[in-house]
């Protein structure tokens, strides 16, 4: 049946003419409802044609018209009746709405194929690498919103990491606990001690920890720690439990890194190698060798590829790790301190010359740099970048300084461009950054001092005053030994005796006496290093005079002073002749003198000491920068302040050791009075005897290193007790002694 919509022409027009013949045939129709008189009367048969005959064959208008006939009900009523004309509209509008609605939902279906797509293309990018995101443009404002504090980070804070759903922050500072923060309240929901799984490398003794660097899995299944030690503490995040201690490195671990997805971790440390550790294993996977010093930063995302950071190298270096290969960067004026990819492509490092670089992976040079990134310090020097957070596969960067200062980047490595768009001040040393997923959020680790600061440098001077006395104790001996023919100079067994004749009166511990080591010095004084104290020993440097006996067997030929000659025939090289050959008595009495020396815990006091200093000093001044606001002043206001603080702590540093050893000078006098008449008599001609031993000296050689007394020329300092006070004190007591005799 053919539609409506299309009719052929003519065909209204022969319908409406059918109409009129069949009404004038039929005197009308009859309503609905109504029967007429001759309804029910049967018609006449007619008599029945071949079927055959009868048979025609309709044109497409008798169907049209047929079919017309038998399916529209036609009213009396013109007025009610629909004509072929609202026919057709009515099934245009009909077909126009079926067309609207089919349309409709293969727009919604495209829509959501395309939505689909876009999506599956994002994820694949982001996996790869590939997906780069423009967030540092929407950037209006930057404002703190909150502030974490506790009161087991009580000391500066050093790393910190955010787990991936950003829901939990975990921090670490320089003390032995790790806290577990729930970012939403703002509260601490759990922490961990590493002490208990601390232990020294060689001795096995636990130790005070630093948590330097963190990182977390990407499934929050596993946490590193580097506790301030060579090795690696592997935790649970969820339960802060202790999983695993990793051995292998020869130096403190500085930085950590999961491999994006994976248990794989790779370590970088301070003895210049980068370890891989399989975390799902607990066990060592292979390292990687290259840099020339310390390396202080590494990072990773999910290739098997590392980026580190070697510090005082100057280089940056890509390790291929299936390729058994690395690429080397170079671009920095002085030490690299930390490094962050951005993408697979490109990566962004900050350095102690305060410049901040932009590289590419494909480009052995940065290819943009910012010098100055944060500005030069209050003495003329570039405040160099102490941490770099970004958000991966954006252009969005963050960067903070010892100046308190955070700022953000906006990064365009196809115009090669590193543009400032915030900055936020927040004061004292950013030693850690880390951005949530989207980077709306960025959370900032702020300390007093640096990671490695004034922890470090208050340990390095304890270090450096107390390792030559102990650990380093061998090679300060073997530094001032006098050697002969290539070898040591052997002690004199008269000497020897004589030592142990001073041991023996002194009552010395035999436990203390075994730690006494002697050997032969040049010059003409005696030689302490060390303590009996402790297990590393005691070095007693004996000087050559106390083999002599008499004038006669004095070397005078070998004898020199100041790389200088003596002139031997001159009233002060005569005197200088009597003054080193010593008595019995007197080598005895100088002897028993250094022995008491040795038994003091000097060493310790006097590694202490500067220590104490630069702390107090510290303190101080950062007590006064916050309390009087002196970052916002004119930096000449600090540079007098921080002068006045040093020289105080200097001096403070010289009065505590100097008034310690006048002390125990005076302490030892007053003990060994107590020995005997003999030990009086000879602590008189014993000091006599170094106080010409002095004058001569400074008349043959005529430099000002001795007082016209004899005594130690020193400008402000007296680092022991004057020579002439001591042979007073025992000029006293021997009047006494005699005195009480007579």
């Amino acid at each position: 049946m053919s539609s409506s919509f299309f009719l052929k022409p003519g065909a209204a027009k022969q319908a409406n003419k059918k109409r009129k013949i069949n009404a004038t045939k039929s005197k009308g129709v009859a309503k609905p409802g109504k029967r007429t008189q001759n309804a029910s009367a049967p018609g006449p048969k007619k008599q029945r044609r071949s079927k055959v005959e009868d048979e025609e064959i309709a044109s497409d208008d008798e169907e049209y018209n047929s079919d017309v006939g038998n399916t529209l009900a036609f009213s009396a009523d013109e007025e009610e009746e629909e004509t072929a004309q609202d026919k057709r509209l009515r099934l245009a509008k009909q077909y126009l709405s079926a067309i609207e609605k089919q349309e409709s939902e293969r727009a919604e279906d495209r829509e959501l194929s395309k939505t689909v797509e876009q999506r599956l293309q994002t994820e694949y990018l982001d996996s790869v690498g590939r997906l780069r995101r423009n967030i540092a443009g929407g950037i209006k404002s930057c404002t703190i919103q909150g502030l974490l504090k506790h009161k087991l980070h009580h000391t500066p804070l050093c790393a910190l990491a955010l787990s991936a759903d950003g829901k939990f922050l975990f921090t670490g500072a320089k003390s032995q606990y790790v806290l577990k923060w729930c970012t939403e309240s703002g509260k601490v929901i759990d922490k961990c001690d590493v002490l208990p799984h601390r232990e020294e490398p060689e001795t096995g003794k636990k130790r005070r920890s630093h948590v330097i660097a963190i990182c977390l899995s990407s499934d929050m299944k596993f946490m590193a720690l580097a506790e301030g030690g060579p090795h690696i503490q592997i935790w649970c995040p969820q339960t802060m439990k202790h999983v695993k201690t990793f051995k292998g490195h020869r130096d403190n671990v500085a930085a950590l890194v999961f491999r994006k997805g994976t248990h794989e971790l790779y370590s970088a440390a301070k003895d210049r190698s980068v370890k891989i550790w399989s975390v799902d294993e607990l066990a060592y996977v292979e390292s990687l060798f290259g840099h020339q010093t310390a390396v202080t930063s590494i990072d990773a995302l999910s290739r098997e590829r590392a980026i580190t950071a070697g510090g005082s190298d100057c280089s940056l270096r890509i390790w291929k790790i299936t390729e058994e290969s690395q690429l080397i960067y170079n671009g920095h004026k002085d030490g690299i301190e930390c490094v962050k990819l951005i993408n697979d492509e490109h990566f962004v490092s900050g350095g102690v010359d305060g410049a901040i670089s932009l590289w590419s992976a494909m480009k052995k040079k940065p290819i943009c740099t910012t010098q100055l990134a944060h500005g030069l310090g209050d003495n003329g020097v570039a405040n160099w970048i102490t941490a770099i957070a970004v958000v991966v596969n954006t252009d969005l960067v963050a960067t903070g300084s010892c100046d308190g200062c955070v700022r953000l980047w906006q990064t365009n490595p196809n115009a090669r461009k590193l543009q400032q768009i915030n900055s936020l001040s927040i004061g004292g040393f950013i030693n850690g950054l880390t951005f949530n997923a989207d980077g709306t959020k960025l959370y900032v680790a702020v300390g007093q001092e640096h990671r490695l600061g004034p922890g470090t440098t208050t340990i390095g001077l304890f270090v450096a005053n107390f390792v030559p006395h102990t650990f380093g104790l061998k090679y300060y001996r073997d530094f001032v030994t006098c050697y002969q023919s290539g070898m040591p100079r052997a002690v004199p067994e008269s000497v020897q005796l004589r030592l142990d004749k001073a041991l023996e009166k002194l009552d010395v511990d035999p436990r203390e006496a075994k730690f006494l080591k002697p050997f032969t010095v040049f010059g003409f004084d005696l030689f302490e290093a060390g303590t009996t104290k402790y297990r590393f020993g005691a070095a007693l440097g004996i000087p050559v005079n106390y083999a002599y006996d008499s004038v006669d067997k004095i070397k005078r030929s070998d004898i020199r002073f100041r790389n200088q000659q003596i002139d031997w025939n001159s009233d002060n090289g005569k005197l200088l002749e009597e003054a080193i050959v010593l008595t019995e008595d007197e080598q005895l009495f100088g002897l028993s003198k250094a022995i008491l020396q040795l038994q003091t815990h000097r060493v310790l006091l006097n590694s202490l000491f500067p220590s104490v200093s630069f702390l107090m000093v510290y303190t101080v001044g950062h007590f006064l920068n916050l309390r009087l606001n002196l970052f916002a002043r004119h930096g000449s206001t600090r540079f007098v302040l921080y002068s006045i603080l040093g020289l105080f702590g200097v001096g403070s540093w010289f009065f505590m050791k100097d008034f310690n050893q006048v002390t125990t000078d005076s302490e030892i006098d007053k003990k060994l009075a107590t020995l005997g008449p003999q030990f009086v008599a000879a602590g008189v001609t014993y000091y006599e005897k170094h106080l010409k031993k002095n004058i001569a000296l400074r008349n043959l050689i005529g430099d000002n290193t001795y007082t016209a007394l004899g005594n130690e020329n020193y400008l402000l300092r007296q680092k022991s007790m004057p020579l002439t006070a001591r042979k007073s004190f025992f000029q006293n007591k021997w009047e006494e002694l005699q005195g009480t005799q007579s």
